[in-house]
């Protein structure tokens, strides 16, 4: 029955809960989604009504079909006990006491007893089962990270890591010798232009992005536990991209800013998006660009 559902994709086992009145978010894998709908299923008294659930019909018939060989299972389990009975009553009727120490038929009985073996040692090793344990933790791992990886949001935090990471590595040094004095972290070009430059990166790359998918979310009237539209949150970083790869930083700013001994919070806030500008063209370049369109081709084929 389990096995029905987990054919269905992630998305539509999503919606299946929402009409069925469960409360799942787009975070819970695919294994915790079907437990919840089986759990939900199992404790109604009747079954659904398939024409308000037509998704639903194939798991009825399969659990129709499981109950079927229940049925059959417990008929030949009685068939095979009545037969060991049988089988002991023949055993006990030629048992080896009876007859006669010198008899010829006698020796046609083994001696060896295996029923003696002990299976409750500590070091009894079975080897079947813990082969089996393997392959079903490798097949349940591999099904976790397969569900987590296939999904939206594993798109978007990939995608952010990736910028980050770039954005960072050539902003921050680290020197080991130094360890663990705070010296050992220096910053490029100053501890003043690494926060500026790292918060320039979180406001376009990250806030700007949010709240516009926030409000213009498309998706919400199908999936409610959506709150922010990935399509429109990767077609607006690819806006961005592109609007910073034609611009670049205000040199006459900044000059004007080395000149002055005392500047406002204008200027600092000027000087600030300068950095920022600056970093986000010479270490991300076309990056954003190439990995937020990737990104839409993506939502557009799941969301399709």
């Amino acid at each position: 029955m389990s096995t029905v559902l987990e054919k269905f994709k992630k998305v539509e086992l999503i919606d299946l809960a929402d009409k069925l009145g469960l409360s799942v978010s787009t975070s819970n894998t695919k294994p915790t989604l079907v437990l919840k709908i089986l759990d939900h299923l199992e404790s109604l008294d009747e079954p659904v009504d398939l024409n308000e659930y037509p998704e639903l019909q194939l798991y009825y018939e399969a659990l129709a079909e499981d109950n079927d060989e229940e049925d059959s299972e417990e008929e030949e389990s009685s068939l095979d006990d009545e037969e060991e009975e049988d089988e002991q009553d023949i055993k006990e009727m030629f048992d080896r006491s009876d007859l006669p120490t010198k008899s010829p038929a006698c020796l046609w009985f083994s001696n060896l007893r295996f029923v003696n073996k002990v299976t409750n040692s500590p070091y009894y090793f079975r080897f079947h089962e813990f082969v089996d344990d393997v392959q079903w933790t490798t097949q349940e791992w591999n099904e976790t990270v397969q569900d987590y990886l296939s999904t939206l949001h594993t798109v978007k935090q990939l995608v952010l890591a990736v910028e980050l990471f770039v954005f960072v590595k050539s902003l921050i040094q680290f020197n080991w010798y130094r360890f663990p004095s705070p010296d050992f972290v220096t910053f490029y070009p100053s501890q003043r232009d690494f926060i500026l430059s790292v918060s320039f990166w979180f406001i376009f790359s990250r806030m700007i992005p949010s709240i516009v998918s926030y409000y213009f979310n498309f998706v919400r009237h199908e999936l409610f536990a959506i709150e922010f539209d990935p399509l429109v949150y990767h077609l607006t970083k690819v806006l961005i991209s592109l609007q910073f790869l034609y611009n670049s930083p205000s040199v006459k700013k900044e000059i004007e800013l080395l000149l002055s001994s005392d500047y406002s919070i204008c200027q600092l806030l000027s000087h600030g998006y300068n950095v920022g500008l600056f970093c986000w063209k010479f270490q991300l370049g076309h990056l954003p660009l190439i990995a937020n369109s990737a990104a839409v081709i993506i939502a557009l084929y799941v969301l399709a």
